[in-house]
């Protein structure tokens, strides 16, 4: 292989390697450029600049970012010298990135949930980052010094490539670089053989679809479809076969309830990747609202086939079996989650639901204490537990649940009507009349029953209160009342 060439450019001054896509001030400018002036750190800074406003309260200054990066580039030139083995260009590139500068791929992100780990401007920062924006780092850096590396996805993760004919090598940025085959990623993420997008090397635009993607989902994340379903719609524009904006633009049809929507999505994303795990299991969720119960459960079973440790997957297929009142099947399936990830906070409270509902009280209760182990502001384990402990006549307990829940969200109306029935259970009408007032305000729909209950009692305090009333009258007079 002549890599003579290619030695110079990684030698040279980072000045001199000129994109004209740093100049670029919009999404649609780097855009219109062609592929080989685009600039991946500046469509990645101008995208996070728009994620830090929507979403950290703050724009990004574009320039000092890309000042950083030549900077760190130009550090990164003189590591390299002259060197013209990829093998070794890419172990100086590794030492350099997490041994000298000491980045570190955050652990707990690894489903690219977090924008601070993806924003390019934040990873710099913080020297910290998911494999999405470690790997807009190792690209970043390598268009400053003419290296070929190249994005490549799965489903849900995303790595680099080091691609030369006949070289190719990939770069595994959240194991400090180590080298993974692509059967290896095929094995732990289950990328589907029918994809003319997972495990292939990727145009920058289409790596610029892909942080749109992540951009698109953390705005979902935070309720702000509107934003979302336009980022989305451009990944999609950009390229066409990223399925993961596909999947998720169709899931968020699902979340705002527009199923049908959903449904004819999943289609077209199956007819053209059948074998696309996280799509067929959407598929199901959608198929479950719809009330075709029987074909959901196929569809969650088909997904496990392709990703037997699919852990959204399993826990999905464990609400099935909820929903169709086979609770032995639903615990099986909730505990499957659970081992896969044991800090799954909604697989702890669902498996408490079922063993409620199946009069396991003990069991119910270790599970929503264990799920408030993990995240102890969560309203719906806070919920079930108050109503656990009332189940168990341990009305004093359940308030002090209840009133944590209010504390973290003050509209939750379930929790107003909760409390409401403990303290009239306790005999504190007057407390039990103000958050029953607090549960119809913010739309609980109370039991007619409850509130029947709540105004005879009420009627028959008054009467009482009035009877008390006159008999203290009559003996201030001295008057003896007659029986």
């Amino acid at each position: 292989m002549e890599c003579s060439s290619f030695a110079l450019s990684v030698a040279a001054e980072t000045s001199k390697i000129q994109l004209k896509g740093t100049k670029s001030q919009t999404l649609d400018q780097i855009l219109s450029l062609d592929e080989q002036d685009i600039d991946i750190a500046t469509a990645a800074l101008i995208l996070s600049s728009e994620g830090s406003k929507k979403l950290l309260g703050g724009a990004v200054d574009i320039s000092k970012y890309q000042k950083k990066l030549d900077d760190i580039a130009k550090a990164l030139s003189e590591k390299l010298g002259n060197e013209s083995s990829p093998d070794k260009i890419v172990e100086i590139m590794n030492d350099f990135i997490y041994k000298d500068e000491k980045y570190i791929f955050d652990k707990t992100d690894k489903e690219i949930k977090t924008p601070e780990n993806a924003f390019l401007n934040c990873v710099l920062e913080n020297k910290k980052g998911n494999c999405l924006g470690l790997s807009i780092l190792y690209l970043s850096l390598a268009e400053r010094l003419g290296i070929p590396l190249r994005g490549a996805a799965t489903p849900i993760h995303v790595f680099v490539r080091f691609e030369k004919s006949p070289i190719n090598l990939n770069i595994e940025t959240t194991d400090n670089g180590k080298r993974y085959d692509n059967e290896l990623y095929r094995k732990i993420y289950h990328s589907p053989q029918s994809s003319k997008f997972y495990l292939r090397s990727l145009t920058k635009k289409k790596v610029i679809s892909l942080f749109l993607t992540s951009l698109a989902t953390f705005y979902m994340d935070k309720g702000l479809y509107e934003d979302s379903t336009k980022a989305f719609e451009k990944a999609i524009e950009i390229s066409p076969d990223n399925m993961t904006a596909r999947n998720n633009l169709a899931l968020l049809h699902y979340n705002e309830r527009r199923y049908d929507q959903a449904w004819l999505e999943y289609d077209k994303i199956l007819e053209e990747t059948p074998d696309l795990y996280n799509a067929i299991n959407n598929r199901g969720m959608v198929l479950l609202k719809k009330g075709h119960l029987k074909e959901a459960g196929e569809a969650f079973q088909k997904a496990l086939e392709l990703y037997p440790r699919y852990l959204i997957g399993r826990y999905n297929y464990g609400l099935y079996y909820m929903a169709n009142k086979q609770e032995d099947e639903a615990i099986f399936e909730f505990k499957n989650a659970i081992a896969i990830d044991p800090n799954f906070v909604a697989a702890h409270i669902n498996l408490g639901v079922v063993y409620k509902d199946k009069g396991l009280q003990k069991e119910s209760m270790q599970e929503f204490q264990e799920a408030l182990l993990i995240n102890p502001r969560s309203e719906e384990a806070l919920t079930n537990l108050g109503n656990v402990q009332m189940a168990k006549y341990q009305f004093n307990e359940a308030i002090t649940t209840l009133k944590k829940v209010i504390e973290i969200n003050p509209k939750n109306a379930t929790a107003y009507n909760n409390l409401a029935v403990a303290y009239f259970l306790i005999n504190d009408q007057p407390l039990a009349m103000l958050h029953l007032a607090k549960a119809l305000q913010f739309g609980y729909p109370v039991n007619p029953k409850f509130l029947n209950a709540v105004a005879a009692k009420q009627k028959a305090q008054r009467v009482e209160a009035s009877e008390r009333s006159i008999d203290s009258y009559y003996e201030e007079l001295g008057i003896k009342k007659n029986k």
